[in-house]
């Protein structure tokens, strides 16, 4: 084969690599999130402004309903939040937290040794 076809080739494959490699790295990115108040947040729960939550120890990360993120904490013993956001129908994802590990663990997750106790992972 001609050595111009090749480096033509060359370069097409690697635009394509480029090209690809940002569409990957730009859709893994999730929303923007608004760091707001815990106040705040039950505000925006009341308003039904708030699409869906994930909540991770006192941690939550949320979707307003146009998509746009939020992020706040809630107090540790507080089991009203969760009444509020039933009522107020915002989707709750179920997860798990490993205790004293602080990351949740997905039953679907390829690797399952975050859920293991320390001594089997």
């Amino acid at each position: 084969m001609n050595s111009n076809i090749k480096t033509a080739v060359f370069w097409v494959v690697l635009l394509c690599v480029v090209v690809l490699l940002i569409l990957v790295v730009k859709t893994g990115q999730g929303p923007k999130e608004e760091q707001i108040s815990f106040t705040a947040f039950l505000e925006k729960v009341k308003n039904k402004e708030v699409h869906s939550v994930v909540i991770t120890g006192n941690e939550v990360h949320g979707l307003y309903n146009p998509n746009l993120g939020l992020h706040t904490y809630i107090p540790a013993n507080y089991p009203d939040v969760y009444n509020l956001l039933r009522e107020k129908d915002v989707d709750i994802p179920s997860r798990t937290t490993v205790p004293g590990r602080g990351f949740p663990c997905w039953s679907t997750s390829r690797r399952l040794s975050c859920c293991l106790p320390s001594g089997f992972s």
